[in-house]
C-alpha cells in the first residue's frame, strides 16, 4: 500500500472515529473534571447538607464514634462496618461507611466533638455516586462499562492517528501556526490541530489507562507481563459485624 494510501486511510479512520466517539467523550471529559475535585465540592456539599463542625478542645475516640453508630443501626443487623473516614480538618464531620449484603454504601455523618449523629446518605444517590456511574459506566451498568471502555481504545487510536497526520512533521512551524483571520473553519482546524498536538502525549495516556481500567481483568496480566512485575495475591478482608 502506497504511502498517500496510508494517509487517506488514516485520515477517514481519524475523522470518523471522532464523530462516533465524540458525544461520550464529551460526557466523560466533563464528568472526570468533576471528580478531579470530588474533595472539594463533596465537602461543600456535606457541609451544607448535615451542617458544619465547631471545634472543641478535645476529639472523641473513633471506638466512641463507631459505638455511637452501632447502636443507632442496632434495629439494622445486615449492616456491616466498611471503613471510617476521619479528616485532620477540625471542621469536618466523621464518616463512617456501613455496607448492606447488596454492596449499597451508607455513609453516616458523626460530630467528632459531641457524637451526635447529624445524618445519613445513600452513597450511590449522592451527587459524586451518579457522576462516578456516568463517568464509569454512563448509567448503564455493565454494559456501560464496555462501552466506555471501547471508547477509550478508541479515543487511543484517535490520538496515534492524529500525531500521525500533525502537518508539523513536514514544517514544525506551520504546525502550530493559527490564522486568526481565515475563515472559520481554517480557524477551527488550526486551533484542533494545535491543542491536539499539545496535549496528545496526555490524551493518550488518559485513554490508554481509561480502557486498562475498565477491561483490567483483560488487562492486568498484560501490564504485570510487561512491567515485568509479579502479579500480588489479592488482599483478603472482611466486614467488620458491630
Amino acid at each position: 500500500m502506497k504511502s498517500k494510501q496510508i494517509r487517506d486511510l488514516t485520515f477517514y479512520l481519524h475523522r470518523y472515529l471522532g464523530l462516533i466517539v465524540g458525544l461520550v467523550l464529551i460526557i466523560i471529559g466533563f464528568t472526570g473534571s468533576m471528580l478531579v475535585f470530588e474533595k472539594e465540592i463533596n465537602q461543600f456539599l456535606i457541609s451544607q447538607q448535615f451542617g458544619q463542625v465547631i471545634p472543641q478542645e478535645q476529639r472523641l475516640p473513633l471506638e466512641s464514634v463507631l459505638e455511637t453508630v452501632k447502636t443507632a443501626y442496632t434495629s439494622q443487623p445486615d449492616l456491616k462496618l466498611l471503613g471510617i473516614n476521619s479528616l485532620p480538618d477540625s471542621h469536618t464531620l466523621d464518616r463512617v461507611f456501613l455496607q448492606s449484603p447488596d454492596d449499597k454504601r451508607t455513609e453516616v455523618f458523626v460530630n467528632p466533638y459531641t457524637g451526635k449523629i447529624m445524618g445519613a446518605r445513600q452513597s450511590e444517590n449522592t451527587l459524586f455516586g451518579l457522576i462516578f456511574k456516568l463517568h464509569y459506566q454512563l448509567l448503564a451498568g455493565d454494559i456501560g462499562t464496555i462501552i466506555v471502555g471501547i471508547v477509550g481504545l478508541l479515543l487511543f487510536i484517535l490520538c496515534i492517528t492524529g500525531i500521525i497526520l500533525w502537518p508539523g512533521w513536514n514544517r514544525l512551524m506551520a504546525g502550530f501556526k493559527i490564522k486568526w483571520n481565515a475563515h472559520i473553519k481554517r480557524v477551527n482546524f488550526d486551533l484542533h490541530k494545535v491543542a491536539g498536538i499539545v496535549t496528545a502525549v496526555f490524551l493518550t495516556m488518559i485513554a490508554f489507562t481509561g480502557f486498562c481500567w475498565n477491561f483490567y481483568d483483560f488487562t492486568k496480566p498484560l501490564i504485570y507481563a510487561a512491567t515485568l512485575t509479579p502479579i500480588p495475591p489479592d488482599p483478603v478482608f472482611q466486614p467488620i459485624a458491630f
